[in-house]
């Protein structure tokens, strides 16, 4: 089962959103509290999330490649977008097109500011984000559990190609509902 969870992305205070967050992260992991839990987040706040829920297994971005120690894991949860840093994308891009006459440009697509109009820093981007946030959601391994299905959460305002949620939770649809049907939701 994939479960998307959008996140707001408005510019509401720091405190107040990394609240908010944390809300819906402790309603996720209260819903699937029976079940093993890995969760997948930035290496900034993982600290956080394991003096939090020290019941759950954490990893953060780029680094869980290749490891295969959470494959009996029942739930991954993506706690945020793996954002690479643009100016490293940048350079990167930079340096594998030297030879190109035509500058890499910063510009995003007018039609979603999360995507790039050149499509040579797009490519990249592409590589590094969702390829990164596509590792975590495989942790467990759940095109090997036949026998037990697992769950995959990803509380980001970001689509995974290859992955479509079966379920998409909407942070104001969420901020309306009762709590009972809430939990009755998930």
């Amino acid at each position: 089962t994939v479960i998307k969870i959008k996140l707001a992305t408005s510019k509401r205070a720091f405190r107040a959103r990394h609240d908010a967050l944390f809300r819906r992260l402790d309603e996720t992991i209260k819903a699937h509290e029976s079940r093993k839990i890995l969760v997948y987040t930035h290496a900034t706040i993982e600290e956080e999330v394991k003096q939090r829920y020290p019941f759950v297994a954490t990893q953060h971005f780029w680094s869980g490649r290749g490891k295969d120690e959470f494959k009996d894991y029942d739930v991954v949860v993506i706690f945020g977008t793996a954002e690479p840093n643009p100016q490293e994308l940048l350079s990167e891009c930079r340096a594998l097109y030297a030879n190109d006459p035509i500058p890499v440009s910063l510009l995003p697509l007018t039609s979603d500011h999360r995507h790039r109009a050149d499509e040579r820093l797009e490519t990249l981007l592409l590589m590094r984000r969702e390829e990164e946030m596509s590792q975590a959601a495989h942790r467990p391994r759940p095109a090997w559990a036949e026998s037990n299905p697992k769950t995959i959460i990803v509380m980001s305002h970001l689509d995974l190609p290859g992955l479509p949620a079966d379920q998409v939770i909407d942070p104001r649809a969420m901020e309306s509902m009762k709590r009972k049907d809430l939990f009755a939701h998930f």
